[in-house]
């Protein structure tokens, strides 16, 4: 992975005088494809401004401008939001997005999605009729069973009931609620609109980063937000506050992971208490993250993958085969498409007719991506190695 010198340049770190030597157009084209498919664009073309060519500057400025744009309206959005809320008495919190932008040097230069926001379960009715009157239009609900899409036509506002990424009901699962019961409460006010407190910022910020690395994949950009969030503490202070609570939940090792390939790839400052990590590990998550590019957008088959390697009743990689896996995840949809069928299971082979013709159908029509078999099966053994040595959730009282 020699190539990746320039991603030590997202974070401010320079460039040794050998590799700002090799960036003629050619090299510079490439990394701006490539920072664009993880999701870093604005990054990169601000760390390689100094060294475009007229040409260069030319090509990619309208991008840049274009998606600083989009930041500019997502920011706007966001104070709109806090606006409607806040009129409308409902308490909320920013996740994701603007809750990590505010850990950078430059907040601006985070490429911005969707406006994701969360709210007490009891608060959903109150909040979407809040967002209808100011003239939001909810579109397709997901099935995911923890929020629902709102657009005022130029931004997606994601209406949340519950974190993302949070195990089922179990000792590890409602550890992770418990920490997270009061994040709405205790939601710090950052240019405008509400986001949450360094401590649970840090247990969203690790969900959701197993999250889209055990489905379709999560890109630099979720790395990123980890290394300038980690980055931000002294090393004893983050040892003093996160390591016994990220223990308890197992997350432990996947956030020691995670800080020694940004010290290693981003340039970030050594932390002592991520010392130690396997140097094979570093490479092969680094690896998976430039395989997968930002939400898995390199590569199709790794929604596929996911379904051969993780579990979806408990959000685990299991070590299991993977005609078992694939069954009991086949179950889960079944049920969730027809919930008759957890009540009758004499209907499941019903369920599951209707989720492979309806796979079908999504493939004939474009909407999925024909599955490679042999590609599948290789990748999803390929990253159920990897993540194995994460010992995700595996929780832990150990000091």
């Amino acid at each position: 992975m020699s190539n990746l010198f320039w991603v030590k340049n997202l974070l401010g770190a320079p460039l040794s005088a050998e590799c700002a030597a090799a960036l003629d157009d050619n090299t510079i084209n490439a990394i701006l494809t490539e920072a664009a498919d993880q999701g870093v664009f604005c990054l990169a073309y601000n760390a390689l401004k100094p060294y475009f060519s007229d040409a260069c500057l030319a090509k990619w400025k309208p991008t840049y401008y274009s998606l600083k744009t989009q930041n500019i309206l997502n920011d706007r959005c966001h104070k709109k939001l806090h606006g409607i809320m806040t009129s409308a008495g409902i308490p909320y919190v920013i996740i994701k997005g603007m809750a990590s932008a505010k850990y950078y040097p430059v907040p601006e230069a985070r490429m911005m999605g969707d406006v994701d926001f969360l709210v007490a379960h009891d608060q959903v009715t109150a909040a979407e009729d809040a967002l209808k009157a100011a003239g939001m239009r909810r579109t397709e609900t997901e099935e995911n069973g923890f929020h629902e899409s709102f657009s005022d036509g130029n931004t997606i506002l994601e209406l949340h009931w519950a974190p993302p990424g949070v195990p089922p009901e179990g000792e590890t699962g409602d550890k992770v609620r418990e920490f997270l019961s009061d994040i709405i409460d205790k939601a710090v006010m950052y240019d405008g609109y509400f986001v949450p407190s360094d401590f649970h910022h840090c247990i969203i910020l690790l969900l959701h980063s197993v999250s889209h690395m055990t489905t379709g994949g999560m890109g630099l950009r979720h790395l990123c937000d980890w290394a300038v969030f980690a980055d931000s503490f002294s090393s004893d202070a983050f040892v003093s506050e996160f390591e016994s609570p990220l223990k308890s939940i197992g997350m432990w090792e996947f956030a020691r992971v995670l800080t020694a390939v940004s010290v290693k790839y981003l340039g970030t400052g050594e932390r002592p208490w991520a010392a130690g990590v396997d140097g094979g590990t570093i490479d092969l998550l680094m690896q998976d993250i430039i395989d997968a590019g930002n939400f898995g957008v390199k590569d199709d088959q790794r929604l596929n993958q996911a379904k051969l390697m993780r579990d979806d009743t408990n959000r685990e990689i299991e070590t299991a085969g993977m005609g078992k896996i694939l069954f009991t995840n086949l179950t889960v949809r079944a049920r969730r498409a027809m919930p008759i069928t957890a009540k009758v299971p004499v209907l499941l082979p019903i369920g599951w007719a209707y989720i492979g013709l309806r796979h079908i159908f999504r493939i004939v029509t474009g909407r999925k991506e024909k599955i490679d078999i042999k590609k599948t099966v290789q990748g999803a053994e390929k990253r159920r190695e990897l993540y194995n040595r994460l010992r995700l959730f595996e929780s832990s009282d150990e000091s």
